[in-house]
């Protein structure tokens, strides 16, 4: 019989490009660490800027996932590149954080918090400005939105997807119901790396193809979706809570 090979184990700066840059194909540009005092595994992804979160409006074209990672090796490696994830809230910049990291992960550096609040890289030589410290009220702006899209009555309707329900690389029309009575038809819009995961990108890279993808609907005539895509590594909640999908009338 022939010896199965072990997986093997990627580097902390693989595992952070990874979450960083391939699950959402580098369109979620915005991390918030530190949102969920509870939960240090908890990390919330969007396209919402900092400086757009307090004046959020009914926005369309804006999006917000819960990222919950169940594989402590993963959040290890967040904390080994980057040790203020331990114990500060943090908004990330995802495009500058990971442009910097590739500059100098093989020199020595170091996260530092400026007095007013950056959070920046630093070497003996470069400094690179990656983010900033922010308050929890903040932070619990992006958790307030994303709550305000999330899917969590008891009747939803809930919809398995496969690799065959929907394609990877554009924008998907999928029938769905109102709730679980199945009340009302009605189709919802799924764009990749947008409000679902890219699958393009993230189960190649991370060589897992055991996934599960659940859309999950609820609404009278006026619904809201969530997807929800599941590895045994994270689970990703993904809502947008600014687009309503209207069911037919009967």
């Amino acid at each position: 019989m022939e010896k199965q090979k072990k997986p093997k184990e990627l580097k902390p700066f693989d595992q952070l490009k990874l979450l960083f840059s391939t699950l959402f194909a580098r369109q979620m540009n915005s991390v918030i660490v530190g949102a969920d005092p509870r939960n240090d595994n908890v990390l919330y992804f969007s396209n919402i800027e900092l400086n757009e979160v307090d004046m959020y409006e009914q926005d369309a074209s804006k999006y917000v996932h819960r990222v919950t990672i169940y594989n402590r090796a993963i959040v290890d490696s967040l904390y080994e590149i980057c040790p203020l994830m331990k114990d500060h809230v943090l908004y990330i910049n995802a495009r500058l954080f990971l442009s910097a990291l590739s500059k100098e992960i093989k020199n020595n550096y170091r996260f530092e918090i400026t007095e007013t609040n950056a959070l920046v890289l630093t070497t003996d030589k470069m400094h690179y400005p990656v983010g900033e410290m922010i308050s929890t009220y903040l932070a619990g702006l992006y958790v307030e939105i994303f709550e305000l899209g999330a899917v969590t009555e008891q009747h939803q309707y809930r919809k398995t997807l496969t690799s065959a329900d929907v394609n990877a690389l554009r924008i998907n029309m999928i029938d769905a119901y109102n709730n679980e009575e199945e009340e009302r038809p009605t189709k919802v819009v799924l764009t990749p790396a947008k409000n679902f995961v890219s699958l393009k990108e993230y189960p190649a890279k991370t060589k897992n193809d055991q996934w599960v993808l659940i859309l999950k609907v609820f609404g009278d005539r006026v619904c809201k979706i969530e997807c929800d895509f599941n590895t045994n590594d994270i689970k990703v909640e993904s809502v947008q809570p600014g687009i309503r999908f209207y069911c037919k009338r009967s």
